[in-house]
This record gives structure tokens, sequence and C-alpha cells, in this order.
């Protein structure tokens, strides 16, 4: 089972890269302060479901570690990122609740490649 520096980790690596990558398409220039915020997003949300779900036991994963969630997240994220971006608030925190959900999604990919993996629904 993957520590808790492991899910930070991959949660900076992936909310960081989806910035970059985002930067990227839109040909844009890197801003730290929005970087920063979208390392900060992934790796909160990298280690989020450990705390709605507490790793008490091999089978703590239920509903935050679910793969109805993490899939309806998946099927759902353009229309999310696009509520994000209509929102009128500043570019970095919108970088940060993209990041988020994309370290959310990283630490349950990371999980569902354990012998438990992730529960359907609970």
């Amino acid at each position: 089972m993957a520590n808790r520096n492991f899910h930070l980790t991959i949660g900076g690596i992936s909310g960081g890269g989806r910035y970059l990558l985002d930067i990227s398409n839109k040909k844009e220039n890197i801003h730290i302060g929005e970087l920063m915020a979208s390392i900060l997003g992934g790796v909160l949300g990298g280690v989020i479901p450990d705390y709605l779900d507490p790793p008490t036991s091999p089978n703590h994963r239920a509903l935050a570690h679910s793969v109805s969630l993490g899939g309806g997240l998946i099927y759902k994220i353009d229309y999310i990122f696009k509520f994000i971006d209509d929102l009128d608030i500043p570019c970095f925190i919108k970088c940060f609740l993209k990041s988020f959900i994309v370290g959310y999604l990283s630490h349950l990919v990371v999980d569902s490649r354990t012998t438990k993996s992730l529960p359907l629904l609970m």
C-alpha cells in the first residue's frame, strides 16, 4: 500500500503537470504563483482520500476511494474544469481547484494498483 509521502509526491507531480500541460496547450507563459497553487492543490488532493476514508485497516476504502467516484470525476472532468474556468475568482485559485481534482484522481490510480484495489461503490 502506498504511504502518505508517496501520495503527496504523486499528487504534487500530477497537479504541477496538469498546470504545465494546460499552459503548454494554450501557448501561455508560466506564472510561478499559478504553478505553486497547482502543486499545492495536487498535494492536498493526493492525500484527502485518506482523510475521508482513514487507513485504519487494509479494508478502509469506502466511497472516497471508490471506482464510482473516480469514474464520475473522469466522466465529468471537462464540465467541472469549464465550471471552474467560468468562476469569477483569481486564476491561481482555479489552478488550485483543477489540480486538487487531478491530485485526488492520482490517489485513486495509485491505490487501484494495490492488492486491495478500489471498491466499486463502498
